[in-house]
């Protein structure tokens, strides 16, 4: 404890101040693990269980265009209460992207166009330390990891097979490598993963079918009814989503 006294003329003020003891913080993921998708509107998040399974998901809006920095910061450390709240009561670790501190979000190729230009670096990073913050008081441990690919993967892997938002998918497959999961590319478009390729990293996968698919709108992998035969190579892949 800490005592202060004030001497304002007539009267004293004393103050006493103490610092809060540490709280341990939950880092267990054998239960599984909420996690969150930052996007320049809301916050994805999701619930999982310890085998990846998507058991609950919704969103805490995050509404900044047009206000103050002041403004701004009660907005996000609202949602990051939200957030935090969420696995403090599923008893789980928060599992998000690991921030790059020396870039933009806007950076990124697996960000959309309008979500690079309304989610500023002031932004994102205040997203970051208020929930850092807030479950470091609540007991709640934060595991960050890379987010590459993760959009892409989910917008081709659960998005359609769940009935998901892309930003519901991609919080689903941070949460899944939190926990250590790898995303292998679907039978599907395994024939489109050129040989060469095959014995490489499956995020080398994932790099190749963004690059050759990017063009495709997101809601033609929700639109195209898919037999479930593989394709036979991306140019009919390509026809499939593009007149979707």
């Amino acid at each position: 404890l800490t005592w202060e006294a004030e001497d304002r003329g007539d009267y004293y003020i004393f103050k006493v101040m103490f610092e809060p003891p540490p709280v341990d913080r939950n880092y267990y993921t054998g239960n599984g693990v909420v996690s969150y998708d930052t996007n320049y509107d809301h916050l994805a998040w999701t619930e999982l269980d310890t085998n990846g399974k998507l058991l609950h998901h919704g969103r805490i809006p995050l509404y900044l265009d047009g206000k103050t920095t002041g403004q701004a910061t009660k907005i996000i450390e609202a949602a990051a209460i939200g957030v935090v709240g969420i696995a403090r009561e599923a008893k789980k670790p928060l599992v998000g992207e690991k921030l790059d501190t020396g870039d933009s979000k806007s950076s990124l190729t697996y960000g959309s166009k309008k979500r690079n230009y309304k989610l500023t670096r002031f932004a994102y990073a205040k997203i970051d330390q208020s929930i850092e913050s807030r479950a470091r008081k609540e007991g709640v441990g934060v595991i960050r990891k890379n987010a590459a690919y993760t959009s892409v993967i989910g917008k081709m892997k659960y998005m359609r097979v769940l009935g998901v938002s892309i930003h519901t998918a991609a919080s689903l497959v941070i949460g899944r490598r939190g926990l250590g999961l790898k995303e292998k590319v679907p039978a599907l478009y395994r024939n489109l993963i050129p040989e060469k390729n095959l014995n490489r990293h499956h995020w080398s996968h994932w790099r190749f079918l963004h690059r050759h698919l990017k063009q495709c709108k997101v809601h033609s992998f929700n639109n195209v009814q898919l037999t479930g035969t593989p394709f036979e190579d991306m140019k009919v892949c390509k026809a499939v989503f593009q007149t979707a």
